[in-house]
Order: structure tokens, then sequence, then C-alpha cells
């Protein structure tokens, strides 16, 4: 049996207005001047009564290695009610790599190249927008 454990976990309650399908968009900041660091998180959502929502992830979210990473999940409700979004880090991959890109650094008349690794951690900026599709 596989053991789930959340930490740093952070709880959102939104209400939904009109029937459909709904996204939920979460994009997290890399930081750091020497080590680049992301918050990789997920997210499970509850209704009103705690009863889990099924979520899909959207592969419509993918996006470029930067200094942002935007992921989406979808999830679709008949009747406008409340829920709950717990946004969590994902401690399967803590300290891994997330992305890596090259980026420039102007020193007087040229470009020194730079290579960024940005790896996973347990916290970090992030933000949340949920639209209706």
């Amino acid at each position: 049996m596989r053991r789930f454990i959340i930490t740093n976990y952070q709880v959102f309650k939104f209400k939904t207005v009109i029937s459909g399908l709904y996204r939920i968009n979460v994009i997290t900041y890399a930081f750091g001047n020497v080590d680049h660091l992301l918050f990789l998180c997920h997210n499970k959502v509850f209704d009103e009564n705690l009863h889990p929502v099924e979520i899909k992830m959207d592969s419509s979210a993918q996006n470029q290695p930067s200094s942002f990473i935007r992921r989406a999940w979808v999830f679709e409700q008949v009747i406008p009610k409340e829920y709950y979004l717990v946004v969590y880090s994902d401690n399967n991959k803590l300290g891994n790599p997330v992305c890596s890109y090259d980026n420039y650094i102007p020193v007087g008349n040229i470009d020194i190249k730079n290579h960024v690794i940005i790896n996973s951690t347990l916290f970090g900026e992030f933000r949340i927008r949920i639209e209706n599709l």
C-alpha cells in the first residue's frame, strides 16, 4: 500500500456561479540567485460536504522552460456550489530538476551564456486563477 503524505498545503474556498466546465490554473514562480527553486504543486478539490471532486490534468497548459511553470486541472460541475481547493507540494519530486534553459547576461558589449536549472522545493510563490470554460 502506498502512503500519501501532504506537506506544505494551503486551502482555498471558492464558489462557482454557473454550471459547466472549470479550469484551475496555478502558476508557480522560481526564486533564488544561485540555486533556482520552484514549488511544484498538485491540487485536490472537495465539494462543500468535503467529498472529493474528480479533476483531470489539462494538457493544454504546456509551457516553455522559464522562471515560472503553469499547470492546469479541469473539472465539471452540474450545480453551482462552494468548493475547497487544496494546493500542496509534490513530495515525490523534491530536489529534482523541473526544467532548464539558457539565458544571456549582458556584460559590456558581450552576452554571457548562463545555464539555469530549476529544482523543485516544498515552498514558493504561486498564483491561482479559476475560470469557467
